[in-house]
């Protein structure tokens, strides 16, 4: 579980493809049969179902996680979005200092992808991120010498929770404060931080 105060789950499905996207991978958090904890940084992608969208990735098989993708554990994945330090000097009033970021935790059971659904994930994930196939002679070639040294899964989501924490709570004044103040600190993640609270707080 992860506590969300109501005024911080504010995301809807589009704002979470779009975050999952646009950061491109996550942490798979399992807890095997011995309750040994494993965790895992790994690109992720979201695939459409009637539900709600399921989760695939894939882990090294030499990777120990890769024997609860094995035993369809359940699974928590969490994708972290931008996030920063929140000075009280951007606020219209006296408060404290904070921390604003957005990510969501998906969770479910996991199940093996078969072979050609992972190399289907593998070539998905080459077009995006190679898109004129100047890295690789033959991505399929690349992909059919190495799937066997990978295992994909699929997290069959029965749970979504994003926590959005963009300055929800505070003034037009102060969200204005905030994303001056992130614009002109420029942090690494500060631009997409301060496009996501104006973006979270258009309606003040």
């Amino acid at each position: 579980m992860v506590y969300v105060p109501e005024h911080f789950d504010t995301a809807n499905l589009e704002d979470i493809k779009d975050l999952v996207v646009k950061v491109g991978m996550g942490t798979l958090i399992t807890s095997g049969s011995e309750n040994d904890i494993q965790a895992s940084h790994i690109p992720v992608e979201l695939r459409d179902r009637e539900a709600m969208p399921t989760v695939v990735g894939h882990l090294a098989r030499k990777n120990h996680q890769s024997t609860d993708l094995e035993n369809a554990t359940e699974a928590l994945l969490i994708v972290q979005g931008p996030h920063g330090y929140i000075s009280p000097r951007w606020y219209d009033h006296e408060n404290v200092p904070t921390w604003d970021y957005a990510v969501v935790h998906f969770r479910g059971p996991l199940e093996v992808l078969s072979e050609e659904e992972l190399k289907a994930h593998l070539r998905r994930l080459v077009k995006i991120y190679e898109p004129d196939n100047q890295a690789y002679k033959s991505p399929d070639q690349m992909i059919e010498d190495y799937v066997s040294e990978i295992i994909g899964f699929r997290l069959n989501t029965n749970k979504i929770t994003p926590a959005f924490k963009l300055t929800q709570y505070k003034s037009r004044a102060s969200v204005d404060g905030v994303v001056e103040g992130l614009k002109e600190r420029q942090q690494p993640d500060d631009p997409e931080l301060a496009n996501l609270i104006k973006r979270h707080n258009q309606k003040k």
